[in-house]
């Protein structure tokens, strides 16, 4: 008898499942951000604003829970309907509790955006095979490697199983010591060891992989890249139109990012560069009204929480846009809450690199070492 998780796998409404997860969980939360932001008068501004925050939203309360339970090996199939259920129920428990009226409204203006999705990523999961990153060239290949050793692992290190069949004379074969550790090659770190093998890139990007594998198997860990390169269109009319610009100018900047040979070239290729953007975006959506409320500070700290666990490159960036906010804010009377944005800016940064040094040491250790991480970058 056929497993109804292995039948959805195979079917376009795997993809139909991983948006709803997503849109779903940043829906439920849309009451609580200022309605400045949340709830625009036009209508148009308020449909893209309110999908682009519910894309950035939902993505940041999915990713960094599973990736807490990952990083201490406790991530497992029914963790991923955990987190993604726990999500909208308790922020729809919150919105009871608080009594606020904004909860329906504010969720029907992101179902548009949510119903593109899914579409969307449906009819990604029917473009042609894309195998051919299992084998080509380092990252394409290692991040859907990792993505789906995540899913079968829960996160749990294991040796190698080519290494444990080997004895240590022969493993030499097959590592590398110029970057002063053993690593499998080309340049795989490995524990001391040389046989068990620990994360090798920062840990978001591969829990998205997981996640996109556990709804759609492995055809949907190599289009990962795909369906975060369709929210980053989303999030970039998103932050044009919570940032005032015009129904044309968002227009104009949708179909330049989607015509651009970068974004193009990254379309095809599962690595943490569209994800980055859509945490990028995310965060641009929200910047300018990040002293509205100090709960929107504190989903604009999560968001540079996330873009360093994905991205150990972005904690010099997100130091550089610390000084331009508080350059912006230096004639803001409340400083009460430009310090509370400030704090949860720096308290994403700071937690982001901790979580990134004290669980994934090794990448951090490729890049060259500790006192020149910043020059490697």
């Amino acid at each position: 008898m056929t497993d109804p998780a292995q039948l959805l796998e195979s079917s376009p409404l795997a993809g139909a499942l991983l948006a709803l997860r997503v849109f779903a969980g940043g829906a439920a939360w849309l009451w609580l951000w200022p309605a400045a932001l949340a709830a625009p008068a036009e209508r148009w501004r308020r449909i893209v604003c309110a999908g682009g925050l519910a894309a950035a939203t939902g993505l940041a309360g999915l990713l960094l829970p599973l990736t807490v339970l990952s990083s201490w090996g406790l991530m497992a199939p029914w963790t991923f309907n955990a987190v993604s259920l726990a999500v909208p129920v308790t922020g729809i428990i919150f919105a009871l509790v608080f009594r606020s009226p904004e909860l329906r409204p504010r969720a029907r203006a992101a179902l548009p955006a949510a119903a593109a999705a899914m579409a969307l990523f449906s009819v990604a999961l029917l473009l042609p095979h894309r195998g051919e990153n299992l084998m080509g060239g380092q990252d394409p290949g290692l991040y859907p490697a990792q993505g789906m050793q995540l899913l079968a692992t829960g996160g749990r290190e294991s040796p190698e199983p080519l290494l444990t069949r080997l004895t240590a004379e022969e493993r030499e074969a097959f590592l590398s010591h110029e970057l002063g550790y053993p690593a499998l090659l080309p340049v795989v770190p490995l524990r001391g060891d040389a046989i068990t093998g620990p994360g090798y890139f920062f840990p978001l990007t591969p829990v998205w992989i997981a996640l996109c594998g556990h709804d759609a198997g492995l055809s949907g860990a190599v289009r990962s890249a795909h369906f975060t390169a369709l929210l980053s269109l989303l999030l970039m009319a998103g932050m044009i139109a919570a940032n005032r610009g015009s129904g044309a100018f968002a227009l104009a900047a949708v179909a330049l990012l989607a015509t651009q040979p970068i974004w193009i070239y990254h379309w095809n290729v599962p690595t943490s560069e569209m994800l980055d953007l859509c945490l990028m975006l995310g965060i641009g959506l929200v910047l300018d009204h990040r002293t509205a409320s100090r709960p929107l500070a504190v989903l604009n700290g999560l968001l540079f929480m996330a873009a360093v666990l994905n991205r150990l490159a972005f904690l010099p960036f997100g130091g550089c846009l610390m000084a331009l906010c508080a350059w912006r804010d230096l004639g803001d009377p409340d400083r009460r809450r430009v310090l509370f944005s400030r704090a949860a800016q720096a308290a994403g940064l700071a937690a982001g690199a901790g979580h990134d040094w004290f669980h994934h040491g090794e990448a951090i250790q490729w890049l060259g070492g500790t006192p020149s991480i910043l020059w490697k970058l």
